[in-house]
């Protein structure tokens, strides 16, 4: 779903055994509050040996989670499991006529290692377990 007033991106993300996408976004009117038509939550992470991923909002996990055009960083929550790497993967066809920015980075502005325009590459390879939170950062054109 793609037009000036709402972008909706989608990354996957997973070990070499589970894989899920995380939908994120905007469309003009959403905010912070769950919205039925686009949010979905996350249900509560599995014990620490297992992979877990989930967007975080004001302490709520989502699977889903669209936001208006104003608002638009989130935190993605990363649990490892035993193979200490998660792989992220999107595909950003268009989103650059759509967006000025789609950035992932560690919570240390990208000082820890984890700085990816994604507008310019498409997967993103951590094996680094201290890197429990990253950010995702996105501005409309």
């Amino acid at each position: 779903m793609e037009d000036n007033n709402q972008f909706i991106g989608v990354i996957n993300i997973g070990d070499e055994t589970n894989s899920y996408n995380l939908n994120f976004g905007y469309i003009e009117g959403n905010s912070f509050n769950y919205n039925k038509n686009t949010d979905k939550f996350a249900p509560p992470p599995p014990p620490q040996t297992f992979f877990d991923a989930a967007l975080n909002i004001k302490g709520e996990r989502y699977y889903s989670k669209i936001l208006s055009p104003e608002n638009n960083i989130y935190t993605i929550l990363l649990q490892y499991g035993s193979n200490n790497k998660i792989v992220l993967k999107w595909d950003n066809t268009g989103w650059d006529k759509l967006l000025d920015m789609c950035y992932i980075e560690d919570i240390a502005s990208g000082q820890l290692g984890v700085n990816v325009d994604m507008l310019k590459c498409n997967t993103l390879t951590i094996t680094n377990n201290d890197i429990t939170k990253i950010k995702l950062i996105v501005k409309k054109s």
